[in-house]
């Protein structure tokens, strides 16, 4: 690896002690508005931090758009 790709790898490396969670629901709101990325309602979160969990121990690949899609059809079916 070259000096200048080393420096630039550095540069977009960050530390779990150098990240700050933002908690502030002003900031959040701004972040938000300003990404166009809002995060999924609590249920539904929940719901596809379940699948995940599920389906990584038993080896298979996943997708979370995917599972984002079959939680919403699931949920329009009312199997939710």
């Amino acid at each position: 690896m070259s000096i200048k790709a080393t420096e630039r790898s550095h540069k977009f490396t960050f530390m779990p002690s150098q990240l700050q969670p933002v908690t502030d629901e002003q900031e959040l709101a701004a972040i938000y508005r300003r990404t166009g990325v809002y995060p999924y309602p609590k249920a539904k979160q929940e719901w596809i931090t379940q699948e995940v969990k599920r389906l990584q121990e038993s080896d298979e690949d996943f997708d979370t758009e995917q599972l984002a899609k079959q939680y919403d059809s699931l949920k329009a079916d009312g199997k939710l």
